[in-house]
């Protein structure tokens, strides 16, 4: 249920929903130019953020989150619920996984075991090697990360899309490149996803009030919290 998630007056968690259509916009700078002879060049830059264009559904839940948007500025921080595609949660089994760093594109989905947890050596016993890790002696189910998923790593302030479908023990490539190094941590591939974002205060302008009672912001962008690698 992607949407903008805040605590009501009375200290309630709510989440207000993005109405479809919902655009996703990747932002990478990049320059380009044409020469005389037709060549094209590109420059890009390493940084990249995921920017989410939709429009508020109408509600009468809370005055002051409507007001909040109407009068914030750039340095407003806003908590969104980010969306998932209809395929990625078809063909999706698992919410959560252990992963292991392999590089700034790559995880690995650990192994799933029914055996014993070594408390003393660390490893699961009955593993494919000897030396296999386990994230603090969990262990996991089957699980199946379909291409084109978002995905979000604790302890890794970035959201990131994958870019192949992977289970149990295989590689998952992951976009942007901009993992940082870690050693074994959880992975969440669901739609509870969430991330910090700032609200682009150049396409918000009025509220719209509909029958006296309905109130909406209209259409916003919210950028990603910029990150640095």
């Amino acid at each position: 249920m992607a949407g903008i998630r805040y605590h009501d007056q009375d200290g309630n968690t709510n989440i207000l929903k993005f109405v479809s259509p919902l655009e996703v916009r990747n932002n990478v700078p990049r320059f380009v130019k044409d020469t005389l002879n037709l060549r094209r060049i590109v420059k890009l830059r390493p940084a990249q953020r995921w920017e989410f264009k939709a429009e508020i559904m109408p509600s009468h839940l809370d005055d002051n989150l409507y007001f909040n948007l109407f009068l914030s500025n750039e340095d407003t921080e806003f908590t969104i619920v980010v969306p998932q595609a209809a395929g990625s949660i078809k063909n999706r089994k698992g919410h959560t996984i252990e992963v292991q760093y392999v590089n700034k594109n790559t995880v690995k989905l650990l192994e799933t075991s029914t055996s014993e947890f070594n408390q003393l050596g660390g490893f699961i016993l009955g593993a494919n090697k000897l030396g296999d890790p386990v994230a603090s002696g969990i262990i996991t189910d089957d699980v199946i990360v379909p291409e084109g998923t978002f995905i979000k790593i604790n302890g890794v302030d970035k959201l990131f899309l994958t870019k192949n479908t992977a289970t149990n023990g295989q590689n998952l490539s992951v976009y942007p490149a901009q993992l940082p190094a870690f050693g074994i941590a959880t992975m969440i591939f669901d739609e509870s996803i969430e991330i910090t974002t700032f609200l682009d205060t150049d396409n918000l302008n009025s509220i719209k009030f509909q029958d006296g009672i309905l109130q909406s912001p209209g259409t916003c962008t919210f950028l990603e919290k910029f990150w640095r690698t």
